[in-house]
């Protein structure tokens, strides 16, 4: 509100990627400049990318200068919602005329954005408006529906008890529909979180790798990786235990360490040292694995204790180094004969990826767990050195059942399965599918493995070209049958549950009544002493006392 003269500035103060172009020229600037600003930021967090480009300050400064702002374009090829593209737009106005005149505006527009509403950059036509109010108001748009039918029909009631009990019916099927896909959409999501909670993991290992074989540090500690002997015995540590999660004997204190036959003992051992520190944060990952998924309220020694007995999502941690160096964690005897992990599918698959790479199920050399879903990328330094890759795995079995226990959950849930872009199964909670049981042979073809296509064509084909949603099918001996399918955002996977129909109806009817009966007890009134008795009783007590 200062009225004096304006006098330009000699030099501008502020961030060059943040500026307003009012003040970028030197002109008078106020509270927009800011929304200006804030603007940028919106496009930013919304796009993953820069607003304004520029090879340097001077070169962001011209383009602010001149309006010439990045499209507001996601970096990954989102589409953007028009309301929030017209939300950028206003905020990024070249004129401040054209922007929102104060923060609290803007804070509107955002509000009324994430709450479904209509925002004042992009206003509703007719329609649009008729739609919003429809949705907010859909109970009242029922009534008004129902006593319309009910007046125009009244004289054919017999018509209306048929059409009312078939939209009863219909509603609650839609009711039960839609809870039940909101349970398949919600463990999609919970899957999506462990995927990007173990892809994080991934890079954290590699970089952390990349940094101690760069450095070329011995460190004094102790060697945390026992190394494989030329004859092929292994040193069990003291705390080992045997697992009937991974079973075999097994050590989560220290790794095992593996050489090709041409390597001197004297670089692994240097490479032992330098990669040792690396055991804690795999200690951390393992143990740490599921959390997205599961909701145990448990401490690291629970965590163990249960990685023992059942085993937990990631089941092991590994390392293979150009110079056909295999680390692994957690110990255990798995390496038999000789072992080249330059030849193993995660290597190559990981070693020309510099971001975590999710491979097909294999047979690893634990094959008594069944499949193992890989994980891996190429370890280097900030300069491009290549030094390895890094990898994880994922139980087969341990996914199923996560799969199993999370989403719809009941005796009505046929099966719960995750297949890739072209129907073929990852992992499924079918017993059939799970116990497949593998041999020593099978894990030394060093082969992925092929798994078999998901359902019969004419499903798999639609789960395939719509993503998103429910088909229904038709079975003999059971009758009618949902597919329920949500595709995951972190990779181009779609989880998938079958439900038997008929069994999910009655399971939903009963705890329908079951929560209506546990309602009515709720709210039955209570029989409390009235303000008579209560005076009564005080007055016994008291007499009693004066008694005593």
């Amino acid at each position: 509100d200062d009225q004096s003269e304006w006098i330009r500035p000699e030099t501008i103060a502020g961030t060059p990627r943040y500026l307003s172009p009012e003040a970028v020229v030197g002109d008078r600037f106020d509270e927009r400049a800011d929304i200006f600003a804030l603007g940028l930021i919106l496009q930013e967090i919304t796009t993953l990318q820069y607003a304004v480009s520029g090879e340097d300050s001077t070169e962001v400064m011209n383009r602010i200068k001149d309006g010439l702002l990045n499209l507001p374009e996601h970096l990954y090829g989102y589409p953007i919602d028009r309301d929030l593209l017209a939300i950028i737009r206003k905020a990024t106005a070249y004129r401040k005329e054209d922007r929102y005149q104060s923060v609290r505006e803007l804070a509107e527009d955002l509000r009324d954005y994430m709450q479904g509403n209509e925002v004042s950059a992009n206003p509703d036509h007719f329609f649009m408006k008729m739609a919003r109010w429809m949705n907010r108001h859909r109970t009242t748009m029922l009534v008004s529906i129902f006593l319309a039918l009910a007046t125009a029909l009244g004289a054919v009631a017999f018509s209306i008890y048929q059409s009312l009990q078939q939209t009863r019916r219909m509603n609650e099927r839609s009711e039960m529909i839609n809870r039940a896909y909101g349970q398949c959409f919600a463990a999609t999501s919970l899957l999506d979180r462990e995927i990007l909670a173990q892809e994080k993991n991934i890079t954290l290992l590699a970089g952390l790798a990349a940094r101690l074989l760069s450095s070329w540090t011995v460190h004094d500690e102790k060697n945390r990786f026992k190394l494989y002997e030329r004859s092929g015995e292994l040193t069990m540590p003291a705390d080992s235990v045997y697992s009937p999660g991974y079973a075999d004997m097994i050590s989560f204190s220290e790794g095992m360490c593996k050489a090709v036959p041409e390597l001197k003992t004297e670089k692994v051992q240097i490479r032992i040292q330098q990669l040792s520190p690396l055991i804690y944060t795999m200690r951390e990952v393992i143990l740490g694995s599921g959390a997205e998924l599961t909701y145990f309220n448990e401490n690291e020694q629970m965590r163990l204790q249960r990685a023992i007995k059942e085993g937990l999502a990631v089941k092991s941690i590994y390392l293979g180094l150009k110079e056909g160096i295999q680390f692994g964690y957690p110990w255990r005897n798995i390496y038999k004969g000789n072992f080249d992990p330059r030849k193993r599918p995660w290597y190559v698959r990981g070693k020309e990826s510099i971001r975590p790479v999710w491979g097909k199920p294999y047979v690893g050399l634990d094959y008594r767990l069944g499949l193992c879903l890989p994980c891996s990328m190429r370890i280097q330094d900030e300069k491009g050195n290549f030094y390895g890759v890094v990898g994880l795995d994922l139980t087969f079995n341990k996914v199923a059942e996560i799969l199993h226990h999370s989403g719809n959950t009941g005796y009505f849930v046929l099966d719960s399965a995750l297949i890739d872009s072209k129907g073929r199964i990852i992992a499924s909670s079918d017993r059939k599918k799970r116990k497949k049981e593998f041999t020593r042979a099978d894990s030394e073809k060093n082969l992925e493995f092929t798994m078999e296509y998901y359902a019969v064509p004419r499903i798999r084909h639609g789960i395939l070209e719509r993503k998103y949603g429910i088909l229904t099918d038709y079975e003999p001996g059971r009758g009618e049958v949902l597919y329920l399918f949500a595709q995951m955002k972190t990779l181009d996977w779609i989880c998938v549950q079958k439900i038997d129909f008929d069994a999910y109806r009655s399971y939903f009817r009963r705890n329908t009544l079951l929560r209506k009966s546990i309602a009515a007890r709720m709210e039955k009134p209570v029989n409390k002493p009235g303000p008579a008795n209560r005076k009564k009783v005080s007055g016994r007590q008291k007499t009693g006392t004066a008694g005593k």
